[in-house]
């Protein structure tokens, strides 16, 4: 067997390629006790194999067909390189990488040839461990803590580096217990300069105050026996509702005026204003109120008085507002005789009718004809008429017929007259009529009276009755759908015994 020694002669990154010179003198060596007795030489032109040329970067190896063929090297550290390819018919070995931080092992050597492998990680257990990392451990072996975390001051983390084929750190700065006074560092490494120290360079100076604001930054100076002081900062200042747009006195970043405290309800700036109740009647309830600045603390605002918007005028009887403010829609103040509805308010010492009474159910027909709402009973049914006015009276039945202008009621209302009813059954219809001379007494305290229909789906012809009906005032009829004088038509007559409270329809008392 024919056999031809190649040179390695360029060792790179960690890996050896070796190329075959056989121009080139191999050196003596026992090349026989370097071969596996397996090993089968490949016909590669005369390169199965070459040998270490001295030079710390070579290795004697074979040629190869495929990265099986090469052999396993016997190294210090063990098992410390790796045949990774067979790159044109040759062996190519490189340093491992263990612990997988990119670095490969330091000081790995062929135990056979002292062949080298390029690696700088004297530490190939731990990822964190590599030439250039931070320090985590100092000489003895203490894990390096800073207080905030990460190093500040004076404080440095430092690197590793390998020494004798041993990790070992350098350059860390460790934290001191307390700063030095004397020096204008942060040796304690907690983010603050000097912290709890007295200041101890006399006549030096450090920034004081914040420039946030109306607020002004300074200096402030050291005097040895006193400490830091004379800030010739400008502010803050106790906030001030009534400073101009954007102000900010309290230099918290955020106008005064804008604080919840300068906003009247949560919402009106100074100088704004807001709807209030005035606690006057009719059109001189509302009012006006405007936020000011609270006069006993300026860092607050509050609502002023309210003022009404309107002035008390008038009585306008054509308006239903209370133009006067007295409490009473004008057109039924006792100042305007043309609508009769209201009753009194009596002192209840001495009886004696002393203010109008609103009622603000009320519905207008013709010739001056109202129904003024309540709850009364029938004799007492004029109250409502402006309490027993002289000028007013409760109305008629036929004058209700004549004058409705065809409207339904809006409430059940006594007229004046004693109406009884009479009843006949058409086909399915129940059917009523109502009269001051004939039918069924229903009680002088509960007689027949106007009602607010309920329709009824089983009527089919005018005149029938409706079932129970209830106005909005609680006011109930019996019945509804009633014919004065003719069961054939409806009146909206109804009602009858046990009903016994009504509106009442109120009419001018005129003299013939």
């Amino acid at each position: 067997m024919r056999r031809i020694f190649c040179v390695a002669a360029v060792a790179l990154a960690g890996f050896v390629v070796l190329n075959c010179d056989t121009s080139t003198p191999a050196p003596v060596f026992n090349l026989d006790a370097a071969l596996p007795d397996t090993f089968v030489p490949v016909d590669d032109g005369g390169q199965q194999v070459s040998q270490d040329a001295g030079d710390g970067g070579t290795k004697t190896t074979f040629g190869c067909a495929t990265v099986t063929d090469c052999e396993t090297l016997i190294t210090t550290p063990e098992n410390c390189v790796t045949a990774t390819d067979c790159v044109g018919g040759q062996c190519v070995y490189v340093a491992k990488d263990s612990d997988g931080d990119g670095h490969k092992i330091a000081g790995c050597k062929d135990t056979v040839s002292g062949t080298a492998f390029d690696g700088d990680d004297c530490d190939d257990v731990d990822p964190l461990v590599f030439p250039g990392a931070a320090c985590s451990k100092d000489a003895t072996g203490k894990p390096i803590v800073f207080p905030t975390g990460s190093p500040q001051g004076t404080c440095k983390a430092g690197t590793v580096s390998c020494a004798s084929g041993q990790p070992v750190c350098a350059g860390y700065v460790l934290p001191i217990a307390k700063d030095d006074c004397a020096t204008p560092a942060d040796e304690n490494c907690d983010g603050v300069v000097n912290d709890a120290c007295p200041c101890s360079i006399q006549g030096a100076t450090r920034p004081c105050g914040i420039d946030t604001g109306e607020c002004v930054a300074g200096v402030e100076t050291c005097d040895t026996t006193k400490g830091w002081g004379g800030c010739t900062a400008v502010g803050p200042k106790p906030r001030n509702c009534g400073a101009a747009k954007g102000q900010d006195f309290d230099c918290n970043g955020q106008a005064d005026t804008a604080e919840s405290s300068c906003l009247c309800g949560g919402k009106v700036v100074v100088g704004g204003t807001a709807k209030c109740d005035s606690g006057q009647l009719g059109i001189c309830a509302a009012g006006t109120q405007t936020c000011t600045v609270n006069s006993a603390d300026t860092s607050t605002a509050v609502f002023g008085a309210c003022n009404a918007n309107n002035v008390a005028g008038a009585a306008d009887c054509n308006s239903a507002l209370d133009n006067n403010c007295d409490g009473v829609s004008d057109e039924l103040g006792a100042t305007c005789p043309g609508n009769p509805c209201g009753g009194p308010k009596v002192n209840i010492k001495t009886g004696q009718i002393v203010q109008r009474q609103a009622v603000a159910a009320k519905q207008k027909f013709a010739n001056g004809m109202w129904g003024c709402g309540g709850s009364n009973t029938y004799d007492n049914r004029t109250l409502a008429c402006r309490g027993n006015d002289s000028q007013f009276v409760s109305c008629g039945a036929l004058q209700w017929t004549k004058d409705n202008l065809g409207k339904s009621p809006t409430y059940n209302y006594w007229v004046t007259d004693q109406l009884k009813y009479a009843a006949s059954t058409v086909g399915t219809d129940f059917r009523c009529s109502v009269s001051s001379n004939t039918g069924v007494d229903c009680g002088a305290s509960t007689p027949m009276r106007v009602c607010v229909d309920t329709p009824d789906a089983s009527c089919t012809l005018p005149g029938c009755n409706g079932p129970t009906s209830t106005d909005p005032l609680g006011n109930s009829c019996n019945w509804s759908g009633c014919g004065l004088d003719s069961a054939n038509v409806n009146n909206h007559f109804g009602g009858c015994g046990g009903n016994t409270t009504a509106a009442t329809l109120c009419c001018p008392y005129i003299i013939f």
